[in-house]
């Protein structure tokens, strides 16, 4: 369907912390179908296309992103499935025909739209943006996707606005009253979907908890469920008429124009399992295959081929066999590998190729996505890495709908080095192979086990969907983010079939509030503008589990919560608690330092916000005494970190300076400790030691520090020959012993882009692309820094003027530049580099 991207994106679909899938629109292209046309359309039989279902053919494109991951194409292929069952009373099949399209020019301005067949697009960025998508007619565009929101819900809500669907809190032909006397020429121009507010108040069973009233004063009562609303992870319908509306579309505009796809099958393949090997041994790997196709696959031989590709583009066969199998469409199959890694194969991070179908053996309809990529480690031997193992001790495979499954697992560290904190999550998954849209249920995280430490009995479960007779499978997932290798992945996984039945009757947790107390040996009295913490214990003495809960804190002068309360904080717990069930949640907080000195109270109120239905609603409240006893405080601030290079060199010494301010309004006294870091990506929100490969901890012995007194600190170190090649980023904040006199609400963290090296990297030896080579700090005040080594440096300014040259540097001072804006050209050999740099005084 013909038309440039800029013209397309009509709808802005963003996804909220609580899921629901909001949007911007512009409805000024859409088909003002009536209600009239649209019913005695869905009345002639001869327009329902009931003989069969009507394939909607997909043309995928996919933006390639530099060090970013695109979409999985299985978890696609999976999420496909699902929304195909949601269209399925619509009579259509959206089926991928055409070749993937990789692109990597600007989607806005590209215009390269197929005109025979739907247009899906996945971009990592579209600013708060989750979905695009527009109204009808034909020839007016495509479906948007952002890579983070690949799931049934926002898929279908897209597809929905591309056949002619609007929102069901629509407005632009007039508010549509509760009683629906107006359903024909008002809101969504639908009669089957209840008037909707766009007010997104639910319980935790999708019941609408809002109060809003319509024109008439009634009060709304929204379909929750329905995918064109605003209630996000609730959505999984459309209803009757909503059908008939698309059929109309469909019908009228859409199906005379598409093309047929073409009777070939198309597979595409995904590894499981290993991503550590050892030279001169043969691992294992397993392999999915799954035929995306409509079309079955016969018993067909095609080849495998399994390679590495290291960092200097040296490809390394490791094995090539034939297979044989039968796969039926849209299904899923695997098979085991053999992995012989040779002794004498280079060693460290590479990439690891899995090729389907080598030698062309089979007709597909596309060839293109055969190829899968993941990246592995190859070792001298498995001496360096932890190794999680999880075992299942006790389950069933049968529960009621709406209620909980328990299980109870056991976790070893079975591996021959200490491991990092790492996550535990629960998963729900409508099939029995992990993927991105699977619904993670509950995660938490734990500490680091020693070498051989084991967690005997973990008791757990998972709150189970209402669907009644439907089969899903419980996941079991330990360090899905891998904040530390691994000798193995493939034990740190349990996939637990489960069938659920019909709800029996109704059955309610409740909360009760037992006691507070101070964590982690803290006591009165307290003092502004200082972190404590707070140990709450609940007991559900209901008579069905319960899990999910808040906890929320205030500060008040009397054991009653009003609201002259001070808000201090609220806590999201994912912690289970069965029947009869005691637990307690940690919970932190900084006294305001406006409050006065004097006796207090906090104030624990579990669940404020009614999410969860309970058998009784008010015993979730305790009071704990608390003295406050006031004073001035000092506090540190870090700031302007510097290194002495952006490339670190394994095994030899780095440095960062750092300037230590107390902008507090007493002296600090107390020793301060510092941790740095090397991760693997940024730290996209607080959370202590996300994606930490290693750290070290110094402490800081300077001088007490006054009043807005500073000193500069440096802090030398070396990186672990543990570490492998590659970019991370060094990340610092500083801390102390919480004591009298001090505010312990100091951490920083920088992000600062590094390499890990064995040697010197010069930029000919990289294989990164134009404009790799970053420089550090930006702004810069002294000294800047490059990821490589460059035979010559130059600065220009913006009219081209050059002012500083240098040969075979990676760091200079532009000290004495003015302040203002330069480019920066690094070349070697024939890669040349161009990076703006602000000068700052």
């Amino acid at each position: 369907m013909q038309l440039s991207r800029y013209l397309l994106f009509f709808f802005f679909c963003a996804s909220t912390s609580y899921a629901q899938v909001k949007c911007k629109i512009d409805t000024s292209l859409s088909l003002k179908t009536s209600y009239e046309t649209v019913q005695a359309h869905a009345l002639v039989t001869s327009n329902r296309r009931m003989e069969a279902l009507n394939i909607v053919p997909l043309k995928l494109h996919i933006e390639k992103i530099i060090n970013k991951e695109s979409i999985s194409i299985n978890d696609f292929y999976s999420t496909l499935v699902e929304v195909n069952k949601k269209f399925l009373a619509t009579n259509v099949r959206f089926v991928v025909c055409d070749e993937i399209d990789y692109f990597t020019e600007d989607p806005l301005t590209m215009d390269d739209n197929s005109v025979t067949s739907l247009d899906i697009y996945f971009v990592a960025e579209t600013g708060d943006a989750c979905g695009l998508a527009t109204v009808g007619p034909i020839g007016n565009g495509a479906v948007t996707i952002n890579n983070n929101c690949v799931t049934v819900n926002t898929i279908s809500h897209e597809l929905g606005h591309y056949f002619n669907l609007n929102h069901t809190f629509e407005t632009r032909d007039g508010i549509e009253l509760v009683n629906s006397s107006n359903c024909k020429t008002a809101g969504d121009l639908i009669c089957d979907t209840p008037a909707d507010p766009k007010d997104i108040k639910i319980d935790q069973s999708c019941n609408y908890a809002g109060n809003m009233v319509d024109p008439n004063g009634q009060l709304y009562k929204p379909d929750t469920k329905n995918f064109m609303s605003y209630f996000g992870h609730c959505t999984e319908r459309f209803t009757v008429e909503q059908q008939n509306r698309m059929r109309q579309y469909l019908d009228s505009y859409f199906l005379s124009t598409v093309s047929v796809c073409p009777s070939k099958v198309d597979l595409i393949a995904f590894p499981k399992d290993e991503r550590v090997f050892v030279v001169g041994t043969t691992g294992t790997m397993k392999v999915y295959i799954r035929n995306v196709s409509e079309v079955d696959m016969p018993s067909s031989t095609f080849s495998v081929k399994v390679q590495t590709r290291d960092a200097s583009g040296k490809i390394t066969v490791l094995n090539e066999i034939p297979i044989t199998k039968a796969i039926k469409a849209n299904s899923l199959d695997s098979v085991v590998y053999s992995v012989p890694v040779g002794s004498s194969h280079l060693q460290g991070l590479q990439d690891l190729e899995i090729i389907f179908d080598s030698k062309n053996q089979l007709s597909e309809s596309s060839e293109n996505n055969n190829v899968f990529t993941r990246i592995i480690n190859i070792v001298s031997s498995t001496t360096a890495f932890a190794d999680l193992e999880l075992k299942m001790i006790s389950t069933n495979n049968a529960a009621y709908a709406g209620q909980g499954f328990t299980f109870s697992y056991s976790v070893q560290n079975i591996g021959a080095v200490e491991t990092g904190n790492f996550m535990i999550e629960y998963i729900l998954s409508k099939d029995s192979v992990f993927s991105d849209d699977d619904v993670v249920v509950s995660a938490f995280g734990t500490s680091n086990y020693v070498v051989g430490y084991k967690k005997d009995r973990l008791d757990n479960g998972v709150l189970l969907p209402s669907t009644v007779g439907a089969k899903y499978y419980v996941i079991i997932l330990l360090n899905r983010y891998n904040y530390f290798p691994e000798l193995s992945y493939a034990n740190n996984i349990k996939i637990i079939p489960i069938t659920i039945y019909p709800a029996r009757p109704a059955k309610l947790p409740d909360l009760l509030a037992v006691k507070t107390e101070f964590a982690f040996n803290q006591t009165n009295p307290v003092n502004v503008g200082k972190n404590y913490t707070l140990s709450t214990f609940y007991q559900n003495i209901g008579d069905t589990l319960l899990q999910n809960k808040t906890v929320s804190l205030y500060l008040s002068k009397d054991q009653v919560k009003d609201n002259s309360d001070i808000f201090l904080t609220r806590k999201y717990s994912g912690l289970w608690l069965e029947i009869g069930w005691e637990r307690n949640d940690y919970v932190g907080f900084t006294l305001p330092s406006s409050v006065p000195s004097g006796n207090y109270y906090v104030i624990a109120i579990a669940d404020e916000d009614q999410m969860i239905k309970e058998k009784n609603e008010n015993n979730n409240t305790m009071a704990f005494p608390i003295t406050v006893a006031g004073g001035n405080l000092g506090k540190y601030r870090l700031s302007n970190p510097v290194l002495t290079s952006a490339v670190f060199e394994r095994g030899k010494p780095w440095s960062v300076s750092v300037d230590v301010k107390n902008i507090g309004n007493a002296a600090v006294v107390e020793k301060a400790y510092t941790f740095y870091h090397l991760q693997s990506e940024k730290y996209r929100f607080f959370e202590s030691f996300r994606y930490t490969f290693t750290s070290f901890v110094t402490d800081y012995n300077g001088p007490a520090l006054g009043p807005q007194e500073s000193v500069k600190y440096t802090y030398q170190g070396t990186v672990p020959a543990s570490v492998p090649d590659g970019k991370y980023y060094f990340g610092m904040c500083m801390g102390y012993d919480v004591g009298p006199g001090i505010s312990a609400d100091t951490s920083i963290f920088f992000d600062i882009p590094i390499t890990v090296t064995s040697f010197p990297l010069g930029m000919e030896e990289s294989e990164e692309g134009l404009n790799s080579n970053l420089v550090y700090p930006n702004p810069a005040t002294d000294v800047v820094s490059f990821h490589f080594i460059s035979d010559r440096v130059q600065v220009f300014t913006l009219e081209g003027q050059l002012v500083l040259e240098h040969k075979n540097v990676n760091s200079f001072s532009v000290k004495d530049l003015e302040s203002g804006i330069y480019m920066i050209r690094t070349q070697s050999a024939q890669k040349v580099s161009l990076q703006k740099l602000v000068k700052i005084d």
